[in-house]
């Protein structure tokens, strides 16, 4: 279904109190979606422009159909559906409304690859924090070590990316709030496809129960595959490592943990 052709601006959100979820969703789609706009010569010159989210279709399918899926139709006036691609893995919204793109463009978000990736200029102030969630709901982990002492587990929220600009800009975005943040540059990986068989990444960490608990109470996660992880540690102590989101929700629910 097509979007209303609506005057999308930020004077436009502001007036319909959306402004802060607007925020949100532009973490989002740094750290899930990307945009496409390409031009092909033909008898009138043809235009192919696009918008994506592409998530892990096992462990953030449910955070598409009940966070992600439902904001976009709120900000935008539009029904996406979500597409599973079981070759790749992936969960999929798409689409190529102009308006939405345009809109997108004149927020300087990035068009083709993500390369020197920046936060958009109205990101300010109270925005900050909802910018954050959107972006960690996608694109940050949180893991966690075993301490053998206590054997309880610590948590550690982290980002890895190739791309040391938009790092840095998290990085002094979080230290703002008074998180204590880790930073990591050009450290190798281990990666068992590449020629080299290594990669070479930057890391941001916050690390301790500290820092997850203060996320939790000035930033937040809206995504069920953090949500679930953490409700865990403070239910049981731990969080089982290498479980679905799925099977964290149905172990909470057992728990009686809704």
């Amino acid at each position: 279904m097509k979007a209303r052709n609506l005057p999308f601006s930020l004077a436009y959100f502001r007036k319909r109190g959306f402004l802060r979820l607007l925020a949100y969703e532009t973490g989002v789609h740094l750290g899930d979606g990307c945009m496409s706009e390409k031009y092909y010569a033909c008898e009138n010159w043809r235009i192919n422009r696009y918008i994506q989210y592409t998530g892990d279709l096992v462990n953030e399918k449910s955070y598409y159909e009940t966070v992600l899926q439902p904001i976009l139709k709120k900000l935008y006036n539009v029904d996406l559906s979500i597409r599973s691609i079981e070759r790749d893995h992936t969960c999929v919204i798409f689409t190529r409304q102009k308006d939405i793109f345009e809109f997108k463009k004149r927020l300087q978000l990035p068009i083709g690859r993500k390369i020197h990736v920046q936060i958009p200029p109205f990101i300010k102030g109270k925005l900050q924090k909802d910018f954050l969630r959107g972006f960690a709901d996608t694109d940050f982990g949180l893991t966690f070590k075993n301490r053998k002492k206590t054997g309880r587990s610590y948590p550690v929220i982290s980002f890895k990316t190739s791309d040391k600009i938009i790092l840095i800009q998290l990085a002094m975005l979080l230290q703002k709030l008074k998180f204590k943040v880790n930073t990591y540059f050009n450290c190798k990986f281990k990666h068992e496809k590449s020629k080299k068989g290594y990669y070479i990444s930057n890391v941001l960490q916050l690390s301790g129960k500290h820092s997850l608990e203060k996320w939790i109470h000035v930033i937040g996660f809206w995504s069920p595959k953090h949500l679930t992880k953490y409700l865990l540690l403070k239910a049981i102590g731990s969080c089982p490592i290498r479980t679905t989101t799925e099977e964290r929700c149905k172990v909470l629910k057992d728990l009686g943990i809704e």
